[in-house]
């Protein structure tokens, strides 16, 4: 069994019901793995692991991690898929955790849990014993992951944790600035005369998760800079499982012909892309 996926994008042949009133298309591209672009926290689940295994904490979910001023943060998002897989990954833990699929249908976010009455309805919610929030420090060095995971019926702290990561291109653009100042004003692709990127190069990722669901959509908001370069990543819609990851890591490295002005100079747009995952079961 084998997902691939195909991507929706602005173009100028198929109207997009909604999605900031550009066009969109359907390209069929050969699916290729992304996995020399992904980010590890594999070791930060190694450690909660270690500590969870010494308490009674049988079930665990992992919240959206929120950003170094308490927000919500695209970067959280990610890094927070990243260590369900490393929980996922490990053979020997001894709890059940949650699928983020699962709390995306809740539509609880991280913020949701500030108060311990919010915090012990949405672990009732959930299912689960414990959950594990986080924040994402950042600094000219690094983006220091801070977890910690709490039980849901007295608020009690059973792990605390941290993991650090190194600036990455693929990081830095899930930051608010994205990678260049490029990214601080662009126009919406398709509107006030500003043309569309036409996609240059668009290898889409592979996916084997095809127990679980036969069709998936992630929606990023991404910003292509004049020289066609993606510079900036946002989250309008993450299924859960992994496919918010492996849709992040591909359009990443994704490159277009840029999109142009009334006067024909290529511009920096900011553009809805839809990846897509189809399961193909043989």
């Amino acid at each position: 069994m084998v997902g691939r996926c195909g991507i929706r994008f602005d173009c100028d042949r198929f109207s997009l019901p909604i999605l900031l009133g550009a066009a969109v298309c359907l390209l069929a591209i050969a699916p290729v793995r992304a996995a020399s672009y992904k980010v590890s926290l594999d070791e930060l689940a190694h450690q909660l692991t270690a500590d969870i295994a010494k308490s009674d904490v049988r079930s665990v979910a992992v919240a959206d991690f929120l950003g170094d001023n308490g927000q919500k943060s695209d970067l959280g998002m990610y890094l927070a898929e990243k260590l369900s897989d490393g929980f996922e990954a490990l053979p020997d833990h001894a709890f059940r955790f949650l699928d983020r699929a699962a709390m995306q249908a809740s539509k609880v976010t991280a913020q949701d849990l500030a108060s311990p009455d919010s915090f012990r309805h949405v672990g009732f919610l959930w299912g689960v014993a414990a959950i594990v929030t986080g924040v994402v420090e950042v600094s000219d060095q690094q983006y220091l992951i801070k977890a910690c995971v709490r039980r849901v019926a007295d608020g009690t702290i059973v792990a605390t944790e941290s993991q650090s990561l190194p600036h990455t291109r693929l990081l830095d653009l899930l930051s608010p600035a994205g990678i260049s100042p490029e990214a601080a004003h662009p126009a919406f692709a398709g509107a006030s005369g500003t043309g569309v990127p036409i996609c240059a190069y668009c290898p889409i990722p592979s996916s084997s998760k095809s127990r679980y669901v036969q069709q998936a959509s992630v929606t990023l908001q991404v910003t292509i800079s004049s020289t066609g370069a993606t510079i900036k990543i946002g989250v309008l819609q993450d299924p859960g499982y992994e496919f918010l990851g492996l849709a992040i890591e591909s359009v990443s490295n994704w490159t277009f012909k840029p999109a142009l002005k009334k006067d024909g100079t290529p511009t920096t747009v900011v553009v809805p892309i839809e990846v897509t995952f189809r399961i193909y079961r043989t």
